[in-house]
């Protein structure tokens, strides 16, 4: 199963994913320019 192999051991809610793009929209990250989110639960390729 491909979600044990996740650093995380689970597989991705949806609601997960879609808290990157609702969080560049809040007020909150109003002063934050120039940034990558990465969103792949702590697994990289390289």
């Amino acid at each position: 199963m491909a979600a044990l192999e996740s650093p995380m051991k689970r597989g991705v809610n949806p609601n997960e994913v879609a808290m990157g793009p609702a969080s560049l929209a809040d007020d909150s990250f109003s002063f934050a320019t120039g940034n990558i989110i990465v969103i792949d639960g702590g697994t990289v390729l390289i």
